[in-house]
């Protein structure tokens, strides 16, 4: 064992050189290519690994610095291999051309590193292994700068993909084994082992220097250095120690300042092997035991040492192959060196045996293990003898320490094991089942001892001998002989003067002790010898000096010497060692003692007033006097005159007012700090110091962080301070110096804590907040433990971190305590010291209890004094600490005493209980609350808190109308004191900038009184001066630069609310300033508003606005993180008549809301309903205990994001109400992130919000299903009901429609719940239910209306709030629930419209009572108009619009002026007067700007679209349709006109100017503002309304491709697929119409073909060639007449046609025939003429297929020569024919039916060009186009979205039509493979269109409704309307066809051709 310790001494003696250290700092080394460029290239990791050289892919090499001479060095290093090595690779590093390591061969393909490891290693795309070895070597080697050369392949582009054989280098240690300092170069390490010497010669291996000099550091020099001395052979060695102050016997006593005394050495810290006593000393573990210890080895703990020598000694196991893939035992990281560690240990065990052990009774091992990376409840085992001694599960969960990115974990493990057997096996066992490089394990600094029972004792029994060797005797437990001889008594004790030492003789002890311990240490110095100071006894008492071990008298005028006559210090009154006399100001008495002048000289002989010399300004020798016209100040070298100032300084009783006394009383000055005191001075005041004159005195009250002390300099500014009675300023101020002690007596326990005695608990949930009852001006030093029931180890952590909070801020208010900062129960005692100003140090202490097994009270109160007129609010809990596994309901009872009054209350455990004591009912004062928890009749815990009450704070406020003043006019200020009594005295006082003095006025000193309100006459001042007022009262100061101008300023006043003087403002306040000007009558349309928010150190934000009113929300401007407890406004009003702004400045008080709370939650992840999460909120700062916690929820960014912009809870779902526990456990719903706001509020009210991102994924699963029965709250419902709409589901509808049943019940009783969780469930149900009914929506929104009513109401009340700042911030906090719980109202009203709306528009036809839709209809727009209303009452003028935004309709309103209300709504809302141009302005004082509010509601879709009752016929106008449009005025009488497009109203114009009404348009779905105006006249209003607009059709537009956009989703081919089709209508319905389609194609393709053979045109049934000839057929009198006549027509034409293609050349051949354009000009007039006449009312059905086959029939264009030739050969024109009675009217029905009859032939006619089978695929596409159409847009069709629809339609139409023509007729083959593709696309997508919107919609029901619809429409369509339509025109020309106005109308509207058919040329 000896020889294993000496080799590792030996070892040790290195210089050791460390490069790329793992963990360290990246340092480049120069290493140099073959091409003698540098290589400093890092390699950077993606995790923690590294630093490396790399990557390395060229031949490297490095020359070392000096090694020093030596005979061997170690080696070792880490290598990555990375890249891809393939082929003939190889690797090797060479030492000065020794080779170190060599491998080749080398092949990525067997590497075992991962691709991942470092870096990802990607090889053509494809991840890569890459392979980390540790190399070490041990070699000779001489040579002090060692060549290290890096040789390899580095071969690149291998297999030709561009990559390289590469390498990296990290772990670089070089340990060489040194020579003895005496050599040159050696082979050893020892003396005699040298080869050569640096000087000298050499004699049998050993250096010798020439006689007369000393061997040292390879020199021979004349002297040995300090700590060293010469020995026999002329070598320097160490006397004892570097460092030693003194030495011992070949070791040290004492170490120097700074080091510490370890083994006889001294060291700058205490070894790894040992411990630091908390003096100066380290002990070393085998000093630790009684009868000493003996080390069996000590390993890794140095990288200075023989790592393979360590490694060798431990036997390694493994059962699977998870271990030593670096191929090594060992690894290296910073410092350390592990057995194992990163790539070397997962699974397996290291053992280590040891043999023939000397006798013992205990093994000790002292380790550090590192546990890397993935631990996850995996076991780690220390084994001693086959038996475990320790264990632990590990799971990382901390921070990230090293190698990788995952927790890693130390544990320092120290085990003390019984243990005396003669040897040991000692195994550490790891089960971590993974690879080395995804969880290893490593071992450090470990230290093995075993612990002898005595030194002489031949056989242990446990912790005692039982037998001594041989030759002693076991006495009192020892073995010893006990015999006069060996210095001992009878009893075996050692006689006086002698210790006993480990061996058990006694030894006489140093001449310096009377009795001791050791040789060294006494425990009683020599009596009699003025010796002092163990245990060394080498210090003597003061006038005593060291000799010898003996004391020897100093002389009279030292206290302490080093011999005789020479002092160390001066005894008392004398100065100057060594030779120590009087100092200045002193004599020496005839008896040797040093006696004080008097205070007026400077020097003194022989008597104290016999000056030599005088002090101060004092003149005549030998009394010094006072100078003339000065006066003495007591104990004052320096007579006060008018240029000198003997000052009196000292503070008054709680050292917070600096207090300055001139004895002289002082002229009026600026009393502004920074103009009195220079600014070192300012720098110790404090922040913002006050400064006050009273007569003869300065008083200063310091501000905030203020560090005077004792002996500071007041430095005042020259040529300021002037006395009344003297015409010079005081040039010079002496006696400025602090120096008040003496002045009073100081309390010795200063500070007050709130609790004396604190409790806690490792169960705590929030750190306890301790605080002071008096904190002014305290500099706090460090706390100390006084006492401690038992010792915990983690207690030098809790002073640790108790210290911490002082360092951080030493005038912090409050300390933190985490409940879990002790292990065990304890109860310890500490102490605060603290300093006050002037360096006079205190304590207090504080009893700390750390409970720990039994019930725990939790207290939460408010850490700064409570307001007379506050609510005193005490949270109080109690808990099992640990918890229970099991939920009991044990209760707890409080006994609570206060002021006299016992106050009990019973409370569950586990429950907050708050106790609170009303505003008033405790006086002024500090009183004890005590609080004792009562178990089953037995205290379990009392706590006693001090309560401080105070008056309400007050604040001195100075309010100005203006910052700027013109010199001609008066200037009124005013002052007042918030909760003061209205009769309060000020002192004003005012400063000229400029002049640098006090205000003038007349040559005289300006007086300003000391009123509340002052009033400076105008012609005081001059233009252009700048001057400054103050105002103080009490201790209070405020003051305003004001600067005087030549021009007019108009003045200003302002208020707010709340007020922001007479308490506080919270972050989420909202601060309503409304400013007036007091002289002048002004449009504040014209003025220019800018507005600055700022603190003393930076400047917030500049913003404008637009009103004399402004909306101030601090949260727009500021983080909570910047907030300060004081902000300043100011207001700059810019008037364009007035050259300068008006400005005033408001300063604004904040409450500061909880800050730096950590918000967190488990899991981070999880499954919707199912996964429980707990949020919980820690370590809050706010000193406004207790703190209640909100949390919310929302699905999405957009949502959150939404709320914050508005600063209100709209979009948010609430979790739970405002509650004070704050850990929270609940299940959640979503559909991926998921957002949480936990909202921290105090006492105050003062709220922030905390944000956290979940991932909760949706579930389906039946579990959740059953949630609702199981879970009935309010919460799972609403929770239950979101995760069916995140999963497109409906909840079963049984569950939702008897949630919604109890839902409506809970409202109605007065049960506890959170009104916003009501409301948004009822939202959530009514979405989802199917029976709710009528009177169920009507109960509903009359219950919604009441209490929106009510909401109004209560807001009206709480606009004038209580002047008691507490009431007035929960009025505050009130409104923003109703406002919370008004936005829950408008969403709950939103849905019940569609609810209502739906049920109206498909139970319409069932319902028989009508008037039921009408009267929620009604109840709907009543409630959005209370809504409106209440939106504008907490409205400015000017301020942001305010939109709530539902599914259904949005909300929106604003109070403007007519300046901004243009740009808000557009012109269309006002008259022309109203409007405001640059050019038009009148900036007269008399004109005003009109204010208005205005309402803006826009529906979805109209309510009252279903009601029978819609349109009302007005009684005063018979022929207006009018829906009442509800405006509000005095008079209850409108006059209606209606003129065909626009609808007109008007009534009296109101007669308050300010009140604005709107225009707005309510028919069908026409809901915007753009499609009225309003005007005015003298009397009255006008309306004027368009019933369809451009913006109305382009919101349609807009409406319509929302619906496209969301229509085309992946959520629609599940619907698809899910969709119950063969239960609809209308696939039977579309079966119908395919298989008419299918029987059309098929005759229609046989007519084609038998015609096309017969040669035949036209089929049996013609139409007339001529409108000329249709009398005469109209006369053949039958339908078969008319068609042998035109049979006979068309044979007589074919004729012709036959004999003319005869007459033509080939090349004509392919021409149309004449006859058949002929042909179809008249068949191309008389469709157009049938479509003219043919309206169609509907709009959407007929209009396709009558377009449709105009474009099909349309024939060849007419040429201009046919043109004359097939005209009418007659003038008369049908409707000629008909006037002239040549057809009577009453045969115009039957004649019509003729027409038709005939035009509708045309569609049988054959058409080379156009084939019935082409026409037949039109109308199909036509008419499944028109049922997509219907079913798409089936739930937004209205008016305007028809007229949308058509207009889109007919583009579709034409550019569709016209394509596919020129497709399909084209000769290009392509193109008609083109068209055909087209066809087959257009039918897909139309079948996916209406398949898909029958899919989507919401019931089977809803879609029969539609298909009875579609099939109505068409029958109507096709058969009814049109016949009708076109009948009724056809009478209608008939009738007024002569009218010029007609005929210019018909003219307008038909085509050319049709109006001659119709009306002839003429």
């Amino acid at each position: 064992m000896f020889l294993l310790f000496l080799s590792l001494n030996l070892v040790t003696k290195s210089t050791t050189i460390t490069e790329l250290q793992e963990g360290e700092p990246w340092i480049p080394e120069n290493w140099i290519a073959d091409d003698q460029s540098v290589f400093e290239t890092q390699h950077i990791c993606d995790d923690l690994n590294g630093p490396y050289l790399g990557l390395i892919d060229k031949n490297l090499h490095k020359q070392l610095s000096d090694l020093g001479a030596h005979s061997e060095i170690q080696i070792s290093f880490d290598i990555l291999f990375t890249g891809r090595w393939e082929g003939s690779s190889y690797l090797k590093i060479d030492i000065d051309s020794t080779n170190i390591f060599s491998e080749s061969g080398l092949s990525s393909s067997t590497f075992k590193t991962s691709s991942t490891y470092c870096k990802l290693n990607k090889i053509n795309a494809v991840a890569t292994q890459q392979k980390l070895i540790t190399v070490y070597q041990t070699m000779s080697h001489s040579k002090r700068n060692p060549l290290i050369e890096i040789k390899g392949s580095f071969t690149c582009d291998i297999g030709g993909i561009g990559v390289c054989q590469m390498i990296a280098i990290k772990n670089f240690v070089i340990i060489p084994t040194l020579c003895d300092f005496s050599c040159k170069t050696c082979s050893g390490p020892k003396i005699d082992q040298c080869l050569s010497c640096p000087y000298g010669a050499i004699n049998s291996g050993k250096c010798y220097c020439q006689s007369g000099l000393y061997q040292y550091a390879n020199k021979c020099v004349l002297s040995c250095p300090k700590y060293y001395i010469a020995n026999l052979d002329n070598q320097c060695i160490l006397e004892c120690s570097l460092n030693c102050q003194i030495c011992g016997i070949k070791s040290c006593n004492k170490c120097e300042e700074g080091y510490l005394l370890y083994l006889g050495k001294c060291v700058k810290e205490c070894p790894s092997n040992s411990q630091f006593d908390g003096t100066t000393k380290c002990i070393d573990y085998k000093e630790m035991k009684e009868y000493g210890s003996e080390y069996l080895g000590s390993y890794f703990y140095s990288l200075d040492s023989n790592y393979q020598q360590q490694v060798s000694r431990f036997e390694f196991s493994q059962s699977f192959s998870y271990s030593f893939w670096t191929g090594s035992k060992y690894s290296i990281y910073q410092d350390k060196l592990l057995l194992g560690g990163y790539g070397v240990w997962s699974e397996g065990y290291f053992s280590i045996m040891y043999y023939s052990l000397n006798p013992h009774n205990r093994l000790r091992l002292y380790l550090e293990v590192w546990f890397i990376d993935k631990w996850s409840n995996d076991v780690f085992q220390i084994i001693v003898d086959g038996t475990i001694v320790y264990e632990k599960k590990v799971k990382n969960t901390a921070t990230n320490l090293f190698y990788g990115s995952f927790p890693d974990q130390i544990e320092k493990i120290e085990l003390d094991i019984a243990h005396t057997s003669n040897s040991a096996d000692i195994r550490f066992v790891s089960n971590s089942m993974r690879s080395s490089f995804e969880s290893s394990v490593g071992i450090t600094d470990l230290h093995i001892l075993i612990d002898y029972c005595d030194f002489n004792c031949a056989q242990c029994a446990e912790t005692e001998c039982s037998l001594c060797v041989l030759g002693f005797q076991l006495i009192n437990k020892k073995c010893a002989i006990c015999d006069i001889t060996y210095n001992r008594n009878s009893d075996c004790s050692c006689l006086e003067g002698y210790y006993e030492d480990n061996k058990a003789e006694c030894l006489k002890c140093k001449a310096e002790c009377q009795n001791c311990i050791d040789g060294l240490t006494c425990n009683q110095c020599k009596i009699g010898s003025h010796l002092i100071q163990l245990p060394f006894c080498k210090s003597c008492e003061n006038g005593y000096y060291y000799d010898d071990a003996m004391c020897l008298k100093c002389q009279y005028n030292c206290n302490t010497c080093s011999s005789f006559n020479v002092c160390v210090y001066c005894a008392n009154g004398f100065v100057n060692p060594p030779t120590c006399q009087c100092q200045d100001g002193y004599y020496e008495s005839a008896t040797n003692v040093c006696y004080k002048c008097s205070s007026q000289c400077k020097t003194c002989t022989q008597y104290a007033d016999k000056c030599t010399s005088c002090s101060g300004n004092r003149i005549s020798l030998p009394d010094c006097s006072c100078p003339n016209n000065s006066v003495e100040i007591e104990n004052s070298i320096w007579c006060t005159t008018c240029t000198i100032a003997s000052l009196s300084i000292s503070l008054n009783y709680d050292l917070t007012i600096l207090i300055i006394n001139f004895k002289w009383n002082i002229k009026d000055l600026y009393t502004n700090c920074n103009h009195i005191f220079q600014q070192q001075t300012i720098e110790l005041l404090g922040e913002n110091p006050l400064c006050f004159k009273d007569e003869n005195k300065i008083q200063v009250k310091m501000g905030p962080k203020a560090s005077l002390k004792q002996g500071d300099l007041i430095v005042f500014y020259p040529n300021i301070i002037q006395f009344e009675k003297c015409p010079s300023v005081i040039q010079t101020f002496y006696n400025n110096e602090l120096n008040i002690l003496g002045q009073a007596n100081q309390p010795k326990d200063k500070l007050q804590f709130v609790q004396s005695k604190i409790y806690l608990s490792r169960c705590q949930k929030q750190n306890l907040l301790l605080s002071f009852l008096n904190q002014d001006n305290i500099q706090l030093l460090s706390w100390f433990l006084i006492q401690k029931k038992q010792w915990d180890p983690k207690l030098d952590n809790f002073m640790k971190f108790l210290n911490q909070q002082i360092q951080a801020n030493p005038i912090t208010q409050y300390f933190e305590f985490p409940g879990n900062i002790l292990d065990e129960e304890n109860e310890i005692i500490i102490e605060l010291q603290y300093a006050n100003v002037v360096n006079q140090v205190y304590s207090s202490q504080l009893v700390v209890v750390q409970e720990f097994g039994k019930i725990t009270t939790e207290i939460a109160f408010q850490q700064t004094p409570y307001q007379i007129s506050q609510e005193i609010q005490i949270s109080l809990i109690s808990y099992y600490c640990p918890s229970p596994i099991f939920s009991n309901y044990d209760r707890v009872n409080y006994l609570i005493s206060i002021d006299g009054q016992l106050y009990q209350q019973d409370n569950l455990i586990g429950q907050y209980y708050i106790f609170a004591l009303k505003p008033q009912s405790l006086k002024i004062g500090v009183y004890s609350l005590n609080i004792k928890t009562l178990f089953q009749d037995k205290l379990v815990n009392e706590q006693s808190i001090n309560l401080k009450v105070v008056d309400n704070i007050q604040r001195l406020v100075l309010k100005s109308t203006s910052t700027s003043f013109n010199y001609r006019q008066s200037i009124n200020l005013q002052a007042y004191v918030t909760n003061g009594q209205g009769n309060e005295r000020f002192i004003w006082e005012c400063f000229d900038v400029l002049e640098n003095e006090l205000c003038m006025r007349n040559n005289q000193m300006l007086n300003l009184g000391y009123d509340g309100s002052i009033n400076i006459p105008a012609d005081t001042f001059n233009p252009f001066q700048t001057i400054i007022i103050s105002v103080v009262y009490k201790s209070m100061k405020e003051q305003i630069q004001l600067q005087i101008v030549e021009t007019d300023v108009p003045k200003v006043d302002f208020e707010t609310t709340p007020d922001i003087y007479s308490g506080f403002i919270n972050f989420y306040d909202q601060i309503n300033i409304k400013l007036k000007f007091m002289d002048l009558n002004v449009n504040p349309d014209t003025l220019q508003y800018i507005g600055l928010l700022y603190t003393n150190e930076r400047v917030i934000a500049q913003f404008s606005f637009d009103y004399l009113e402004l909306k101030l929300q601090i949260w727009d401007y500021l983080k909570l993180e910047e907030l300060s407890e004081k902000l300043t406004l100011k207001i700059s009003i810019h008037n364009p008549n007035y050259f300068q702004p008006s400005t005033i400045i408001m300063n604004i008080y904040l409450n500061l809301p909880p800050k730096q709370c950590i918000v967190g939650i488990e899991p981070t992840s999880g499954e919707s309903l199912l996964t429980d999460f707990t949020i919980s909120t820690k370590k809050c700062i706010d000193i406004n205990q207790s703190l209640q916690y909100r949390i919310l929820l929302y699905q999405t960014q957009s949502d959150l994001n939404y709320d914050y912009s508005i600063g209100q809870l709209y979009k948010g779902v609430v979790l739970n109400p405002y509650q004070y526990d704050p850990v929270y456990k609940t299940k959640l719903v979503g559909k991926g992130q998921t957002y949480l706001v936990v909202q921290v509020k105090d006492t105050l009210n003062g709220v922030s919000n905390y944000t956290l991102v979940v991932n909760v994924t949706s579930t389906q699963s039946e579990q959740v299903q059953t949630m609702m029965s199981t879970q009935p709250d309010l919460k799972s419902s609403i929770l239950l009901m979101l995760n069916s709409e995140n999963n497109n589901q409906s909840a079963p509808q049984l569950v939702t429609d008897k949630a919604f049943q109890n839902t409506l019940q809970q409202s109605q009783c007065n049960c506890e719940y959170d009104v916003n969780q009501q409301l948004f469930l009822k939202k959530l149900l009514v979405q989802q239910s199917q029976s709710v009914s009528y009177q169920q929506i009507n109960s509903e929104l009359n219950s919604s209306k009441s209490r929106l009513n009510e909401i109004e109401q209560l807001l009206k009340q709480q606009t004038s709030l209580m002047e008691n700042s507490f009431d007035r911030s929960k009025q505050l906090f009130s409104n923003v629930f109703l406002h919370e719980e008004m936005l829950g109202y408008a969403q709950y009203i939103a849905e019940l419209f569609n609810k209502n709306q739906i049920s109206s528009k498909f139970r319409r036809q069932l319902i028989e009572n009508q008037d039921q839709i009408k009267i929620n209809n009604q109840q709907i727009v009543d409630s959005l108009n209370v809504i409106t209303k209440i939106q504008l009452s907490q409205q400015m003028i000017n301020s942001k619009k305010l939109s709530i935004q539902t599914n259904w309709f949005n909300i929106s309103t604003q109070r403007v002026t007519s300046k901004l209300l243009q740009s808000a709504l557009g012109n269309v809302l006002t008259s022309q007067k109203q409007q405001v141009s640059d050019e038009e302005t009148d900036y007269s004082s008399e004109n005003k700007s009109a204010r208005f509010e205005y309402k803006f509601i826009k529906y979805a879709s109209n309510p009252y679209l279903y009601d029978s009752d819609f349109m009302e016929i007005n009684k005063n106008q018979t022929n207006a349709m009018l829906y009442d449009p509800k405006v509000t005025f005095e008079e209850n009488q409108t006059q209606l006109t209606d003129s065909m497009t626009t609808l007109t109203y008007e009534f009296p114009k109101p007669e308050n100017d300010n009140k604005f009404y709107e225009c707005v348009m309510k028919i069908e779905d026409s809901w915007s503002l753009d499609a009225c105006t309003t005007s005015q006249e003298a009397s009255k209003m006008i309306c004027e309304c368009q019933k369809i607009s451009i913006i109305t059709l382009i919101d349609a537009v807009q409406q319509l491709a929302g619906q496209l956009a969301s229509f085309f989703s992946a959520d629609t081919i599940n619907k698809i697929n899910q969709c119950p089709y063969e239960q609809m209508l209308f696939l039977y319905i579309l079966i119908l119409f395919t298989i008419i389609f299918l029987l059309s194609l098929y005759i229609g393709h046989r007519l084609d073909q038998n015609q096309l053979n017969s040669g035949s045109f036209l089929s049996a049934k013609v139409m007339p060639q001529s409108w000329d000839e249709f009398p005469e057929k109209e006369r053949a009198g039958s339908i078969d007449e008319l068609a042998q006549l035109e049979q006979q027509a068309g044979r007589q034409q074919m004729k012709l046609n036959n004999q003319h293609s005869k007459r033509n050349s080939i090349k004509m051949q392919n021409d149309k025939q004449p006859s058949e354009d002929n042909q179809n000009r008249q068949i191309d007039s008389a469709l157009s003429s049938k479509r003219s006449m043919a309206l169609d009312s509907n709009g959407r059905s007929g209009k396709a297929i009558e377009e449709t086959e105009g474009n099909q029939l349309s024939g060849t264009p007419i040429l201009d020569e046919q043109k004359d030739q097939n005209s009418p050969k007659r003038e008369d024109s049908i409707f000629n024919s008909i006037h002239n009675s040549q057809v009577k009217f009453h045969q115009g029905f039957f004649l019509y039916f003729k027409i038709n009859h005939v035009l509708m032939s045309l569609y049988y006619l054959y058409n080379e060009q156009q084939s019935r089978v082409y026409r037949t695929i039109i109308v199909y596409m036509s008419i499944i186009g028109e049922i997509c159409i219907l079913t798409f847009f089936g739930e937004i069709i209205s008016l305007n979205t028809i007229l949308a629809l058509s207009i889109l339609q007919s583009l579709f139409g034409l550019i569709f039509c016209k394509i596919f023509s020129f497709l399909i007729h084209n000769k290009v083959q392509i193109l008609k493979i083109i068209g055909l593709t087209l066809i087959l696309f257009a039918i897909s997508f139309f079948y996916f269109i209406l398949l898909g919107s029958l899919a989507n919609y919401k019931s089977i029901q809803e879609s029969q409704y539609w298909a009875l619809a579609y099939l109505t429409s068409f029958v109507l369509n096709y058969v009814v309307y049109s016949l009708m339509v076109q009948f009724a025109m056809f009478s209608f020309l008939n009738k007024f066809y002569s009218y010029d106005r007609v005929k210019k109308i018909m003219k307008y509207l038909l085509e050319e051709r049709v109006y001659q058919e119709l009306y002839g040329k003429s």
